[in-house]
């Protein structure tokens, strides 16, 4: 005879054991700057300064500025078909300072941000530098610690990323990014994209870039972004930008405005994404949307 009270003891330890593990192999995402945000990640060929950090080690061997900048990422879930909590919402809180030479440029950033049952805290360094009088190139150094808030367990990676940057003419840049060189997330995102900025005019800037998870088929990691900024009013920035992403099997647009007045810059930016194939594993649900809102201050030191 079937001891019940044994038998479901067992189902619940056998449920929650499933489950945690789950739980523990879900990911995290990264966490994107304002301004790289507000062009669905656009920006591989493009130069820039704190935005390197993300987008491209080697772009910010061309800036000569020191600055410190402070953003702040949140997100919510609509149209949802399951049951969503406010700890399913990324959200949380970035810091970084760069300074430049005419040597090498460096900069410093800590992010400390959650989603799902994952929070993270990373640091990251910096190091770029021209190579000749029209190309540069840069490593980012990673050391992330994602800790379970449901199984208590904490991950450590160490992770680089290389970058290349090339001034074709004062209108045009190209770049090329490694990520994850020494394949540190063995089943997760490791990229290799190629991106280019053109300068339409002083005020319009176009930004495209593709690439792939170069551990699996192109076919099914494929992703492409574009993106575009107008300066006007010799004090705004508008940005919006478009990404198709089929490892993450996400989708969507971006926008964003920024206002700069003497050394500081202020920027807000917006994203909404769905999922690229519904038959597909997503964070997404069918027809469930992922907003994402955030801010920054940029200060010219």
């Amino acid at each position: 005879m079937i001891d019940f009270n044994s038998y479901t003891f067992f189902m619940k330890i056998l449920i929650l054991f499933t489950l945690s593990q789950f739980i523990y192999a879900s990911t995290i995402r990264d966490m994107e700057s304002t301004q790289t945000l507000s062009t669905s990640g656009a920006g591989v060929g493009s130069i820039v300064s704190v935005d390197s950090l993300q987008l491209n080690p080697a772009s910010s061997a061309f800036v000569r500025n020191s600055s410190f900048f402070a953003g702040y990422n949140m997100s919510s879930f609509s149209d949802s078909t399951i049951k969503r909590s406010e700890d399913d919402e990324l959200d949380g809180l970035t810091l970084a300072v760069i300074d430049s030479t005419e040597v090498a440029s460096g900069a410093i950033m800590y992010q400390n941000y959650s989603e799902g049952a994952i929070k993270r805290n990373r640091f990251a360094i910096n190091m770029s530098s021209p190579f000749t009088q029209k190309t540069s190139m840069g490593v980012t150094h990673f050391y992330t610690i994602d800790k379970n808030e449901i199984t208590k367990k904490k991950i450590k990676k160490h992770q680089s990323n290389f970058g290349f940057n090339m001034v074709a003419n004062p209108k045009t840049t190209f770049g090329i990014v490694v990520n994850d060189l020494y394949n540190t997330y063995k089943d997760q995102k490791t990229l290799g994209a190629l991106g280019f900025a053109y300068h339409v005019s002083d005020t319009i800037q176009l930004l495209a870039d593709a690439g792939y998870n170069y551990k699996f088929k192109l076919s099914d990691t494929l992703l492409y972004k574009f993106g575009a900024q107008l300066t006007f009013m010799d004090n705004f920035t508008a940005r919006a930008g478009y990404k198709v992403d089929k490892f993450e099997n996400l989708k969507g647009y971006s926008a964003g405005l920024g206002w700069t007045g003497g050394k500081l810059t202020l920027d807000i930016g917006f994203r909404d994404l769905t999922s690229n194939d519904d038959s597909l594993k997503s964070i997404l649900s069918k027809d469930e949307k992922l907003r994402e809102i955030t801010s920054s201050v940029l200060i010219n030191l």
